[in-house]
């Protein structure tokens, strides 16, 4: 038996639906069932990923430092986090060099994987390209800003109302408003007081 998969449906949904046709029934929103083994405690703290699978899927680094500018300065008592991966490529030393006088930007070095996991779990929002970090960031029910301009983005964009993903319908880099303004939306939208 097989279904077929559409680039217009998330990836968890497509393999929902292998999974219909033995009887599973599945709920919306999907949930990933990672409550109890990475409690939410969220704290004031933006995350930034700047890395993907692929080098060529890195949204420009110039950009991250106008973004992270532009954030920091809209959320000031919040910590903006450039977090580092554990590929020599995922360090951001000159993203974070070009932003250290900030003294709400910070740079995290890569933790363990369950360390990590707790660490976005409890983190306000994560902003970051087409990677498995946002993966695990959507898994722990995080709110996520994805960048795409190599990757169609549909089928790794939740609609539960906690996600959104940026990319131009021509495949080209988008630009920092429009990630600076979907960010600022979501945030402002899930956090409101």
């Amino acid at each position: 038996m097989a279904t077929l998969r559409s680039e217009y449906v998330l990836e968890a949904d497509s393999v929902q639906h292998m999974l219909n046709m033995l009887g599973y029934k599945n709920n919306a929103p999907l949930r990933y069932g990672f409550e109890e083994k990475y409690p939410k405690n969220v704290v004031n703290q933006i995350v930034y990923f700047a890395g993907a699978s692929a080098n060529f899927k890195c949204w420009e680094q110039e950009k991250f430092k106008s973004l992270i500018e532009k954030l920091s300065d809209r959320y000031p008592s919040d910590k903006h986090i450039i977090l580092q991966g554990v590929n020599a490529s995922e360090k951001f030393l000159d993203l974070y060099e070009s932003l250290k006088e900030r003294t709400n930007v910070l740079l995290q070095k890569a933790m363990p994987l369950d360390e990590a996991m707790q660490f976005l779990s409890n983190s306000k929002c994560v902003i970051a390209n087409d990677t498995g970090l946002r993966n695990m960031a959507i898994a722990v029910e995080t709110p996520t800003v994805g960048i795409f301009f190599m990757t169609g983005a549909f089928r790794y964009w939740p609609r539960d109302g906690k996600h959104d993903c940026v990319f131009n319908p021509d495949h080209t880099s988008p630009n920092i408003e429009s990630v600076y303004l979907s960010t600022v939306a979501l945030i402002d939208k899930i956090y409101a007081k």
